[in-house]
């Protein structure tokens, strides 16, 4: 019933004072029946007596680690080594097992490790393996798993699977996460950060490669270790951590790490800010949170135009930005702006912001268009003393009634893009009403009715699937 571990069998044996602690528990070991895992407190004495004199007990399977493996959060240093040395003890019977796990481990890594090497050098690898859960539990490194997993859901690089994608199924995924686990430190915050992208944060869900079932451990697993980096994160780190655990859907949120990252953030001087880049600042000053906490938003704000910022958004960030300005337009007054900054250094920061829509403004859709429109109207009338330039408004004006005839014409037409137009069209009738962005203009008024007809018609004449 008792047999000397291969793995530790010429370390440990003859070694006196664990062979008198295991005189000592021997008896009590083979009398329990069951095992009491329920706390680490119980059930490490027993696996440290275990480890340090080599012995396991016949009939313990694998999956035996399992519940010491969950318990891992609330375990000390030594208890998390002691639990890993259990479960390399358990995979590591007999010496021929060993040596032909080892073997076939190595063949599996570097399997992935080539391949992986190949896609990135030139965009493209075979991978003549089936991919399943028996070869993934012969990976022995956090990275390779990683590798799998990017050469699976990789939307860059062109991967051939002779034997069929893979799927990763929930069993494939709880292997790759006891591997993750066994060495979580490991783990740094940017391959954290990427798993939480491949469960669905920032991406659509119904293209995520990773079922909610499947993904809801690898997510407690990346949560865990983030809330373990927080205080060693640099703040550009902290803001996408926010930013993906927020966004992501259809796990539980968070709110523990989430609350956390928001009081760091609120507590952070301005000029900490300065060293985020431009995308990650913008991503997180359109979330929720900020979006409430708009002295926050208007103190970041403020800082633009000295990190030089503007002059380099692209049109995604032109159209957060402006989204952003319009909001605090809406939500403070020009004497709380000016608490913050002088009244001559938010008209340059508009000035700046202004320009640079009009530069990217022939990439809008008319959506986006009509979006800036719509927001303009609540820079002009939030008593800032600030109004968005003509030119920017006849441009972006022009560019909706240009599309729309052009789409009117068009032959290749599908009865949701001409819908969308269409109400982009009456949104911008009415706004033309109100006199508050746009002066009165008999042959655009005219022009903005010619194309509400147009797509009427071609709304009509379109079968009902295109």
């Amino acid at each position: 019933m008792i047999r000397w571990a291969a793995v530790l069998r010429c370390g440990s044996h003859g070694v006196r004072e664990d062979r008198q602690a295991l005189a000592r528990h021997h008896l009590n070991l083979l009398d329990k029946r069951h095992w009491e895992l329920t706390t680490p407190s119980r059930a490490l004495p027993v696996v440290e007596v275990l480890i340090r004199s080599g012995v396991l007990m016949d009939r313990l399977e694998k999956s035996s680690t399992k519940p010491l493996a969950n318990l891992t959060p609330s375990m000390t240093k030594k208890e998390r080594g002691l639990v890993q040395k259990l479960s390399r003890m358990l995979h590591q019977t007999s010496p021929p097992t060993a040596r032909h796990v080892s073997r076939n481990a190595m063949e599996v890594d570097e399997a992935v490790r080539a391949a992986y090497s190949s896609a990135c050098a030139t965009g493209a690898c075979t991978l003549d393996v089936v991919v399943d859960l028996a070869f993934v539990r012969h990976l022995r490194f956090p990275s390779s798993a990683l590798m799998l997993l990017e050469l699976v859901e990789s939307r860059c690089m062109k991967v051939c699977w002779t034997r069929g994608k893979p799927c990763l199924s929930k069993e494939v995924l709880d292997s790759i996460c006891d591997l993750f686990a066994e060495h979580e430190q490991s783990l740094d915050f940017r391959a954290t950060w990427w798993l939480l992208s491949l469960l669905g944060g920032g991406t659509q869900a119904s293209d995520s490669p990773i079922t909610l079932s499947a993904g809801k451990r690898l997510f407690r697993l990346c949560v865990r270790r983030i809330h373990y980096l927080l205080p060693d994160l640099p703040l550009e780190d902290l803001l996408l951590a926010y930013v993906q655990l927020a966004r992501i859907e259809g796990y539980e949120k968070p709110f523990i790490v989430l609350g956390e990252i928001e009081r760091l953030a609120l507590a952070t001087s301005s000029d900490e800010y300065t060293g985020v880049s431009t995308n990650v600042l913008l991503r997180f000053m359109t979330m929720p949170f900020a979006m409430r906490h708009t002295n926050l938003n208007l103190r970041l704000c403020a800082g633009w135009s000295a990190a030089s910022r503007i002059t380099e958004f692209t049109q995604e960030e032109c159209l957060a930005a402006f989204a952003i300005v319009a909001a605090l337009h809406e939500g403070f007054s020009a004497e709380s702006a000016a608490a913050v900054a002088a009244l001559r250094d938010w008209e340059t920061l508009h000035d700046a912001l202004f320009a640079q829509v009009f530069f990217v403004a022939h990439e809008m859709t008319a959506a986006d268009c009509f979006r800036i429109l719509d927001q303009s109207e609540l820079i002009n009338i939030s008593g800032w003393g600030i109004t968005v330039p003509q030119m920017l408004l006849e441009k972006l004006k022009k560019r909706i009634v240009s599309e729309c005839m052009h789409y009117a014409m068009d032959e290749c037409r599908v009865p949701e893009a001409a819908e969308l137009l269409l109400r982009v069209a009456l949104a911008l009738q009415a706004l033309m009403q109100r006199y508050t962005v746009l002066p009165s203009n008999a042959a655009d008024e005219h022009a903005v009715a010619e194309c509400i007809l147009l797509l009427e018609r071609c709304i009509t004449a379109l079968p009902p699937h295109g």
